[in-house]
């Protein structure tokens, strides 16, 4: 059967017929941005002085219906900050906007972990070091559920590192394949990857995505109560005596980093 066409759109006053094209615009959340060399070398420069971290924004279904449409697809574009942008590695153009440290999310991946949680390092980054910079930069971090639960270590050693944290978010089920650039880029990573959205995970049965490192091909999955493993999860980092004290509330004896359970959406 074929869609009903509404023939008298045209005979509406424009006002209303804006109205119902800003009724088909997307939303624009939170969105993961993953931590690698795009990162690195945007956050160790001071803020503003070099090209801004770019995250796909969702495609408007009215952007090719009409002149009105694209009209009214480019007034969105424009409330959200986005821009037009080649993709080389799709040869295509999408649309996009800058990264915001404050609202989207920066995942490390598990191939990355050991570089970002400090491994790397036999003593804390000098105060006003590049690497410095790159930490003071993550505030929203996102870690997949293994991680998070199992190399607490490294979470702990990230928090010392990274002092304006404000959250951790969990991630559980399908984790975010990393994208690589067309051959001639300077990174081995897409300066912009497919949009994964970050949305509240509220399931009471979860599972977690294990990987291996040595065998990136191999993905098993461990499947679990939410309620139970974060209970653990943060049960076990209550009793660390190694927590940074900016993330300690000497008050209640607690950690005051909230750990949130989230879910990533490819869009």
């Amino acid at each position: 059967m074929d869609a009903p066409v509404f023939t008298c759109f045209p005979q509406l006053p424009l006002e209303l017929r804006n109205l119902i094209w800003n009724e088909t615009m997307p939303s624009d959340g939170p969105v993961m941005y993953p931590f690698g060399d795009h990162f690195v070398h945007y956050a160790a420069h001071p803020a503003g002085s070099t090209a801004p971290l770019m995250v796909q924004l969702p495609m408007p279904p009215a952007v090719f219906v009409c002149r009105e449409a694209r009209r009214a697809v480019e007034r969105w574009m424009a409330s959200v900050n986005g821009w037009l942008y080649f993709r080389r590695e799709t040869q295509g153009h999408i649309m996009v906007r800058a990264w915001n440290e404050e609202t989207d999310v920066l995942y490390a991946p598990r191939p990355k972990w050991r570089f970002f949680s400090g491994g790397m390092f036999e003593e804390a980054p000098e105060e006003g070091s590049v690497y410095h910079r790159v930490y003071a930069r993550v505030r929203n971090l996102a870690l997949p559920a293994f991680t998070a639960y199992y190399s607490q270590t490294g979470l702990v050693a990230a928090m010392e590192l990274a002092k304006n944290l404000t959250a951790v978010h969990v991630v559980w089920g399908p984790l975010p394949e990393v994208r690589a650039s067309a051959a001639e880029e300077a990174f081995p990573d897409a300066a912009v990857q497919p949009r994964w959205a970050v949305e509240v995970e509220d399931s009471e049965v979860v599972r977690m995505c294990v990987t291996d490192n040595d065998n990136p091909g191999i993905t098993t999955w461990e499947t679990g109560e939410l309620e139970d493993w974060m209970y653990e999860l943060e049960g076990e980092l209550a009793l660390r005596e190694d927590i940074p004290e900016e993330y300690v509330d000497d008050e209640r004896g607690q950690i005051s980093l909230p750990f949130l359970s989230v879910r990533l959406k490819n869009e």
